[in-house]
């Protein structure tokens, strides 16, 4: 079987006027929420959201993990909702009650079956309709706090915080839009977020001079 090989110049061009589509799905998009076509939705709890703005680990699992440890110290009752990427099911999937996995990893996804096995007390769910799914922990357990897992693009659910992870050995400037390069969205609109978090700063090179 012969394989083809596209040249990087040659990618550019098929793959540039993929990324300005599907900027303009992004910019219509935040553009319709910004001025009220799109609605957020807010819960009866607080809502804390970790996201990033690049394909690619970013520490958003371990900082959610961190919160929500964090939040229990404080006496708050915590909840994480997760999509579920790449998970075998569809719906609201009730990942952990809070004393670890009721599903195989497959079932849930990795990222939330993770989390669940790290936290306890701490009940998980994943659903891909995110406002769904925290309704359904609302109800069920009634939390203080839910940590939206990969939400900063998921704006269908008001946060008290958004949170954005950087990996900081990452020059997110010199990136372009999927599927041209690794940006889900244009790096200024980080800016939408409440706070900006560098990660993996012991894993940063050295700048050559």
């Amino acid at each position: 079987m012969q394989i083809m090989r596209v040249s990087k110049e040659y990618q550019a061009y098929l793959l540039f006027p993929l990324a300005m589509f599907y900027w303009g799905l992004v910019y219509w998009r935040n553009l319709f929420y910004k001025y009220g076509f799109f609605v957020s939705r807010r819960l009866p709890c607080h809502v804390i959201s970790v996201g990033n703005i690049t394909v690619g680990g970013t520490g958003k699992t371990p900082t959610v993990i961190f919160l929500a440890q964090y939040l229990q110290n404080k006496g708050k009752r915590v909840a994480v909702l997760s999509r579920g990427y790449g998970r075998s099911t569809k719906g609201t999937l009730l990942v952990s009650d809070g004393n670890g996995p009721k599903v195989a990893w497959k079932e849930s996804g990795d990222e939330p079956f993770l989390i669940s096995k790290k936290l306890n007390n701490v009940p998980v769910v994943v659903d891909e309709d995110r406002f769904r799914g925290a309704m359904f922990l609302v109800q069920q357990f009634n939390p203080d706090v839910i940590l939206l897992d990969d939400g900063f693009q998921h704006r269908a659910i008001e946060r008290d915080l958004d949170l954005v992870l950087v990996n900081s050995g990452d020059s997110v400037f010199d990136h372009k839009l999927m599927p041209y390069g690794i940006l889900r969205e244009p790096w200024l609109n980080i800016k939408r977020g409440s706070a900006l978090i560098l990660t993996k700063t012991n894993l940063k090179k050295p700048p050559p001079f």
